[in-house]
């Protein structure tokens, strides 16, 4: 008798592994491969204590089993419950650098390491160092502009 509830207790951990390794952490593959050893394990087991033909039911019922329980989580969108729904819509710096120009004067409002944020003509910007640090409150000057990416540098004050 407690050889059926270890050969169930196999075959359900294995179906569940499985099932995680589908639908919450796909790619890991060692939790899905850890399911279906146990998972045959159990139905070895079944073989071994209870014969071919009860091994074969076993064998036969749990790919059954297991097929509908995967088409019935796929059907069902289980895997939506966990996926990300958002997405960022933002855009940087978008359509906004076309009123700026090459050797224009700003102010740096964060520290640019080498990111962070400059006001040009009363407007915030994402801006970017050759790799300087900058402190805020310093002038900067743009020295170029691609791609809606502003590259700026300190302006030494005379």
């Amino acid at each position: 008798m407690t050889i059926w509830l270890i050969i169930a207790i196999l075959l359900g951990i294995g179906l569940l592994l499985i099932l995680v390794e589908v639908f919450l952490i796909p790619g890991t593959t060692f939790v899905g491969l850890f399911g279906f050893f146990l998972s045959m394990g159990a139905i070895a087991l079944t073989y071994k204590h209870y014969g071919q033909q009860t091994g074969m039911i076993a064998l036969i019922s749990f790919f059954i089993f297991s097929g509908l329980v995967l088409y019935a989580g796929f059907r069902g969108g289980l895997w939506k419950r966990f996926s990300l729904k958002s997405s960022i819509q933002s855009r940087f710096n978008e359509g906004l650098t076309s009123s700026l120009a090459v050797g224009e004067g700003g102010i740096a409002l964060s520290t640019l390491r080498p990111f962070g944020k400059a006001q040009f003509k009363d407007e915030q910007f994402e801006v970017k160092t050759l790799g300087q640090y900058i402190d805020p409150g310093t002038p900067v000057k743009i020295i170029s502009i691609e791609s809606n990416q502003i590259i700026v540098e300190p302006t030494n004050p005379i």
